[in-house]
């Protein structure tokens, strides 16, 4: 079981981060699209299923 743990807290430093600046232009284009369609993420909830790192799921929290 902790070699399995291991194997995936080391996959996991390679993750891309919601504030890495890599990712950031993916991150703001998506929340750009979404303003300019009319979705206000103001006192809304967001639901992450768990698709992967939170890249896009945390910068509207």
């Amino acid at each position: 079981m902790k070699d399995r743990d291991n194997f995936w807290d080391n996959m996991a430093t390679r993750y891309p981060r919601y504030d890495d600046d890599s990712m950031s232009k993916d991150v703001n284009t998506m929340l750009d699209f979404a303003k300019e369609n009319g979705v206000d993420f103001k006192e809304a909830n967001v639901l992450d299923i768990g698709c992967g790192t939170g890249t896009v799921a945390i910068p509207p929290c």
